[in-house]
């Protein structure tokens, strides 16, 4: 095929070919220089002020995070969540009350707060 090309052509055509090959290669270095961050927001459990005082293990997506106290009208626990769809459960430690699974999608960057309803 390049016979098909005077050599005049190609001489004139060089410094185009290399502009091309070192703006591939600026493209490609330029991509692979910085990690992609993982898309995260926040997941909240929060007690309304009917709840009473106590212990209350969380669950979500299928994993225990551990038994937190639990106190009215406030925050017990937030973790960092990848962006998407979640499950979440709770339960009192003693037995004296539970919440079941419900399903949310948690947005990046943003906070979802499961109100827990006593």
């Amino acid at each position: 095929m390049l016979g098909a090309y005077s050599p005049k052509f190609l001489l004139a055509m060089r410094p185009f070919r290399a502009a091309a090959t070192a703006a591939v290669l600026l493209i490609l270095a330029a991509c692979g220089s910085e990690p992609t961050k993982a898309q995260t927001g926040t997941l909240v459990f929060h007690a309304d002020a009917s709840c009473l005082s106590g212990t209350v293990e969380l669950t979500v997506d299928d994993v225990v995070k551990g038994a937190y106290a639990m106190h009215p009208g406030s925050t017990v626990q937030s973790f960092t969540v990848s962006a998407g769809n979640h499950t979440a459960e709770a339960q009192m430690t003693d037995g004296s009350g539970f919440w079941p699974e419900v399903h949310f999608i948690v947005d990046a960057d943003q906070t979802y707060t499961l109100s827990m309803q006593c």
